[in-house]
C-alpha cells in the first residue's frame, strides 16, 4: 500500500471524527497507553497554534494518521535540548488501521513529516516512544532518529529521538570520562585534519549510522580511541553548533564513567594523561568558557547535577 495513492485530510479535520478512529485503533491495541491520548480541547488548542493533522483514507475509511506540533520553549526544556524551538518540530501520535498494519505505513508517514519539515524550515526533528514499542523504534531508527535521553512523563516512561533533517550536517558527541575522580585527556596527533596541530582534549567523534543511540556512538568512540569500557552515561546540558572541515556539526556532551587500565591509544592520540579537575580544566583546549565547564564538573563531581 502507498501512502500518496491515499486520499489525504489536513485541512479543516473533524476533530470527532479523528477521536473516534483513534480510540478505535486503541481499542485493537495490546498496549493502549504507547498511543497518546489529547483530548479534544488539548487538539483544538494545538490545531489554533499551528499544529497540523494528517488523515489518510482508503475510499471513506481511516487507513492512518499523523501529526505535527511545532516545539516551543517550554516542550524543548522538557526534553532538556538546548537548542532553538523555532528550529524544532515535535512528531506526535502516529496510528494505522489494524486492517491495514505490516504496509509500512508508519515509515511512509516518517518520509511525509520529514518532507514537509524540511520545506517548512525545520532542522531538527523530536519524537517520544515507549521504550517497548520495538516496532516504532525501529522505523524511526531506519529514519536516522538517535535515542538522547530516557524520561518519565504522566503517561509513563519514554525514549527521546532527534533527527536532525538536515542531512548535510554531522551530529557528533564529546564525552568526558572519569574514573576514581579523575579525568582522562588524550593528546591529539599533529595530523589531525583540521587543526593541524597537537593539543589535550578529550574523546569525540561522529555518530555513525549503526549507532543506534548517542550512547552507542559514546561507547563506540571511547573503545575506538582508548580501548576503555563505558560503565555509565550521563547527558550533559551542553549542545554545541559549529562547522568543521566545511561541515555543520551538532555535538551532544556526556560523561562517561570507566576503568582507567589497559589504555591502547588509535592513531588520533599521541599520548594520555588521568588528571583532577584543576589540571584537566589548566590543560585542555576548551573553545567555549573553561570557567562555566568547571562549574559544571564541579557539580557533577558534587552529585549536583
Amino acid at each position: 500500500m502507498i501512502l500518496k495513492d491515499l486520499k489525504c485530510e489536513n485541512y479543516n479535520i473533524n476533530i470527532d471524527k479523528y477521536i473516534e478512529f483513534r480510540e478505535n485503533v486503541k481499542k485493537n491495541m495490546i498496549h493502549p497507553e504507547w498511543l497518546g491520548d489529547f483530548s479534544k480541547k488539548d487538539l483544538l488548542n494545538l490545531l489554533n497554534n499551528n499544529s497540523k493533522i494528517w488523515i489518510y483514507y482508503l475510499d471513506k475509511e481511516p487507513v492512518c494518521s499523523m501529526m505535527l506540533i511545532p516545539a516551543d520553549k517550554k516542550s524543548l526544556l522538557k526534553f532538556e535540548l538546548d537548542l532553538d524551538y523555532k528550529d524544532v518540530a515535535d512528531y506526535g501520535p502516529m496510528f494505522v488501521n489494524p486492517k491495514y498494519i505490516g504496509n509500512g505505513l508508519q515509515y511512509q508517514m516518517l518520509l511525509e513529516l520529514d518532507n514537509y519539515c524540511i520545506k517548512m524550515g525545520y532542522k531538527y526533528a523530536v519524537t517520544t516512544i515507549h521504550p517497548d514499542n520495538i516496532y516504532s523504534i525501529n522505523n524511526i531508527i531506519k529514519d536516522d532518529f538517535k535515542l538522547i535521553n530516557h524520561m518519565d512523563f504522566k503517561r509513563g516512561t519514554r525514549n527521546i529521538y532527534l533527527n536532525y533533517l538536515d542531512k548535510n550536517c554531522i551530529q557528533k558527541i564529546l564525552t568526558f570520562i572519569v574514573s576514581d575522580n579523575k579525568l582522562l585527556l588524550l593528546k591529539g596527533s599533529n595530523k589531525d585534519p583540521q587543526f593541524h596541530k597537537s593539543f589535550w582534549y578529550v574523546v569525540t567523534g561522529a555518530v555513525e549510522k549503526e549507532d543506534k543511540s548517542l550512547t552507542d556512538a559514546v561507547k563506540r568512540e571511547i573503545k575506538e580511541e582508548t580501548n576503555l569500557n563505558a560503565l555509565e552515561i550521563k547527558r550533559l546540558p551542553l549542545l554545541f553548533k559549529y562547522e568543521s572541515l566545511g561541515k555543520k556539526c551538532l555535538e551532544h556532551c556526556f560523561i562517561t564513567y570507566s576503568n582507567n587500565d589497559n589504555i591502547i591509544l588509535n592513531e588520533e592520540s599521541i599520548d594520555y594523561k588521568w588528571c583532577d579537575l584543576e589540571e584537566f580544566i589548566d590543560l585542555i583546549n576548551w573553545y567555549d568558557s573553561k570557567v562555566k565547564l568547571k562549574e559544571m564538573l564541579n557539580k557533577y563531581f558534587n552529585n549536583e547535577l
